[in-house]
């Protein structure tokens, strides 16, 4: 869905203003979802300076686009948060005994774990020293 596409039924279509301000809303959000992306990556940044030295109409209708799809993740992601939980689903599941010897072992290893932690912080902080 382009800006093209939702300015012709975004509720503002009736007036100049409205359009610019819409189009500059999308323009914003996509230039701020786009300089997030650039700046986490050389790569994008570099392409992005080569982007910015050439048709800058055809950026802007690029950040337009993108804040179109940024306000609709948006939108979808605060849907999700506020939308009632689904139904929660039981699910029966048939517990089995667990043999003694296995549960001694697990109990060896469980001490055996807490030891070695308890060694490993005294190295560290012995390091730290």
């Amino acid at each position: 869905m382009g800006v093209n596409a939702l300015t012709e039924t975004h509720p503002m279509e009736n007036n100049d203003i409205g359009k610019v301000l819409s189009k500059g809303y999308y323009v914003t959000l996509g230039a701020i979802a786009t300089l997030v992306d650039t700046l986490q990556s050389e790569p994008k940044r570099q392409q992005a300076v080569s982007s910015l030295q050439s048709n800058i109409e055809q950026l802007l209708q690029e950040l337009a686009n993108k804040g179109v799809s940024t306000e609709a993740e948006a939108r979808s992601y605060v849907d999700r948060l506020v939308s009632p939980p689904a139904k929660e689903q039981t699910v029966e599941t048939q517990a089995t005994s667990v043999p003694s010897d296995d549960i001694a072992e697990l109990k060896e290893l469980t001490q055996q774990v807490a030891e070695l932690r308890a060694e490993l912080a005294k190295m560290q902080d012995a390091s730290q020293s």
